[in-house]
């Protein structure tokens, strides 16, 4: 509406719409040319708001995707820990029943033998 009244009118004469919405927004003019200049600055501004206001939304879903990604990585990360935690016992299991023996040679040079 306020860019349609803008193109209506001119600094020479305001149209009745532009009237009207310099009148809402309560923007005082003497003249024509001081209105015409009014209401572009509240375009502007009202531009900028709502460029303000969309880069604010975009922000805040990068922000949520993020945190989406993150909490994907940790499930992904302890669902790995899980499955290998699962590996290693039922290879024990196995071992256990074989019943086979190793030696270890452990870093401080200690050797442990045992039941796998």
């Amino acid at each position: 509406k306020m860019e349609e009244a803008l193109r209506r009118s001119s600094i020479r004469v305001l149209a009745g719409a532009a009237k009207k919405i310099l009148a809402e927004h309560g923007e005082p003019y003497t003249e024509a040319s001081t209105g015409y200049q009014k209401l572009h600055t509240i375009i502007q501004r009202k531009r900028a708001d709502q460029r303000r206001q969309q880069l604010l939304t975009r922000v805040k879903e990068a922000i949520n995707d993020s945190w989406d990604e993150k909490e994907e990585e940790q499930k992904s990360k302890t669902d790995k820990r899980c499955r290998r935690q699962a590996q290693v016992v039922r290879l024990l299991q196995q071992m256990m029943s074989r019943k086979q023996t190793t030696v270890v040679r452990l870093q401080n040079g200690k050797v442990v033998s045992g039941v796998k």
